[in-house]
């Protein structure tokens, strides 16, 4: 297997085709669309636009979190004890190792 250094690959293309495409059917909505919009039925791309970001809505709905379900809560609870269990069993694992050791004996 050989390593070059000098050659970068090059980036995959992305070629999408589509399934099917008529453009006469394309043309005929966008003169219907054309024609709804001079009647006033169908408002300019441009007019009566409102955005749906409003000042503050990140800080509002960052927080907002889902409803908890008696399962998520069971599961929580499991792993917290579970974790409380693996942590006193390091500690006593700790204490142990510390009481058997060498230095230990030598103190008393």
């Amino acid at each position: 297997m050989k390593i070059v250094f000098t050659r970068t690959p090059k980036p995959r293309a992305f070629k999408h085709v589509p399934i099917y495409y008529n453009p006469e059917e394309e043309d005929t909505k966008e003169k219907v669309e054309q024609a709804l919009r001079n009647n006033g039925k169908i408002p300019n791309e441009g007019e009566n636009y409102q955005s749906g970001i409003k000042r503050g809505s990140f800080r509002r709905n960052r927080f907002d979190m889902p409803e908890e379900t008696k399962d998520v809560r069971s599961q929580r609870r499991v792993s917290n004890i579970r974790l409380v269990l693996i942590l006193l069993g390091m500690v006593l694992l700790g204490v142990i190792l510390y009481m058997t050791s060498n230095a230990f004996l030598e103190l008393t």
